[in-house]
């Protein structure tokens, strides 16, 4: 086999796979099973409502980096006052 047929072949086999990625990925978007993502860690009705998340159910979440960079936005606003 000539190289440039070698390489038509795997061209081919790439694009069938693409195409074959973007059918799943187009189910994830349709969010319906089993391609659904959408994970609950408690029944709907302990779920808090707006923005009051329950710190303690579980999902821990590393919020280190967001002090360290309000405590640099604060150091920098009193640096920059007159």
């Amino acid at each position: 086999m000539r190289p440039e047929q070698k390489s038509q072949l795997l061209l081919g086999a790439t694009r069938s796979k693409a195409k074959m990625l973007e059918k799943k990925l187009e189910l994830v978007l349709d969010g319906e099973a089993p391609y659904d993502i959408f994970v609950r860690w408690k029944a709907i009705e302990k779920q808090p409502i707006g923005w009051n998340p329950d710190l303690n159910d579980g999902d821990r979440i590393n919020d280190h980096h967001l002090s360290l960079a309000e405590k640099r936005a604060a150091r920098e606003m009193v640096e920059s006052s007159p």
